[in-house]
């Protein structure tokens, strides 16, 4: 299941392939995707040049976390509570 949501997201941030490559819807929502900034880490940490500063993609990758454990949260309690009700 983690491949069927990991490789298309990889592949649509531009992890495989330069974003110019890629078609342009995908280019469009390339920038919103948690790969997208991983990937601009990477690039950062080599020494190439990418289109933010580290700070923002830093921050980015915090929101994406604070929004998915909320999620996980909000699920796992919802669970809970359907299976000891």
């Amino acid at each position: 299941m983690i491949n069927l949501i990991y490789l298309p997201t990889a592949f649509a941030s531009g992890l495989f392939f330069p974003k110019q490559l890629l078609p342009q819807f995908i280019q469009t929502i390339s920038p919103y995707l948690p790969l997208h900034f991983f990937g601009q880490l990477g690039w950062d940490a080599v020494g190439a040049p990418t289109d933010g500063s580290v700070t923002t993609d830093w921050l980015y990758l915090i929101g994406y976390g604070i929004a998915f454990f909320a999620i996980a949260l909000w699920a796992y309690r919802r669970e809970e509570s359907r299976k000891f009700s």
